[in-house]
C-alpha cells in the first residue's frame, strides 16, 4: 500500500516537473512585463477616468479622506482585473498549442489583451441590449482572430504592437506603487 501511493506521489512530481520546466522556457518574466504594462494601461485608465468623472459630484458631498479611500479601493480593484486578465491570459498561453505562443508571446498577449480590454470599456461604456450582444462579440471575435493570424505577418502592425508594449511597461512604474499606497491604506483603515 505504501509503496503503491508512493510511485503515485513519483508519477505526479514527475508530471509537475516536467510541465514546470516546458513553461518556464515557453513564457519568460520579460515577456510578462510588456504584456502586463499593456493590461495596466487599459485598466487602470478606464477605472481612473470613470473615477475622475464621478469626482466632482463626490467633492460636493464627501470629505478627503473618504474620497482617498474610494480611490484606495478603485486602485486595488484595478490590481486585481490586472490580475485577473494577465492569469486568463497565462492560461490560455499554456492550453493552446505550444509552438503558438512560444515566440510571439508579447504580440499575442498584447493583442488578446488589448481584445478583450477594449471589448469590455466598449460594453461598459454603451449599453447594448441582450439580443445583439453575440452579433458584436461574433464581430469582434472576426477582427481578434483576423488581427491574430493576419496581424503577425504585416510587418508595422508588428511593430506597432510591440513597441505600444515596450512602451507601456512605463505603467508599471507608475500604477503599482500607487497601488501599494491604496492597498496600504485600506489595510490600515481594516485594522483601526
Amino acid at each position: 500500500m505504501i509503496l503503491r501511493s508512493s510511485l503515485k506521489l513519483d508519477k505526479a512530481y514527475v508530471l509537475l516537473y516536467n510541465l514546470q520546466y516546458r513553461y518556464i522556457d515557453m513564457i519568460k518574466t520579460k515577456d510578462i512585463l510588456p504584456v502586463c504594462g499593456v493590461i495596466v494601461a487599459v485598466i487602470y485608465s478606464w477605472n481612473l477616468y470613470r473615477f475622475v468623472w464621478i469626482l466632482p459630484s463626490w467633492l460636493k458631498f464627501l470629505t478627503v479622506g473618504e474620497i482617498f479611500n474610494i480611490l484606495s479601493m478603485t486602485l486595488a480593484i484595478s490590481f486585481l482585473d490586472t490580475l485577473l486578465v494577465l492569469g486568463l491570459l497565462i492560461i490560455v498561453a499554456l492550453i493552446v498549442p505550444f509552438q503558438w505562443f512560444r515566440d510571439d508571446f508579447v504580440f499575442r498577449g498584447c493583442l488578446f489583451g488589448l481584445y478583450v480590454l477594449i471589448f469590455a470599456v466598449y460594453l461598459a461604456s454603451n449599453v447594448v441590449p441582450l439580443n445583439l450582444l453575440p452579433v458584436y462579440s461574433m464581430g469582434s471575435l472576426v477582427v481578434f482572430i483576423f488581427l491574430q493570424l493576419w496581424g503577425g505577418r504585416v510587418l508595422r502592425i508588428r511593430s506597432l504592437v510591440l513597441v505600444l508594449a515596450d512602451r507601456a511597461i512605463v505603467f508599471l512604474y507608475v500604477y503599482l506603487p500607487m497601488t501599494l499606497v491604496g492597498i496600504v491604506s485600506i489595510v490600515l483603515r481594516a485594522i483601526w
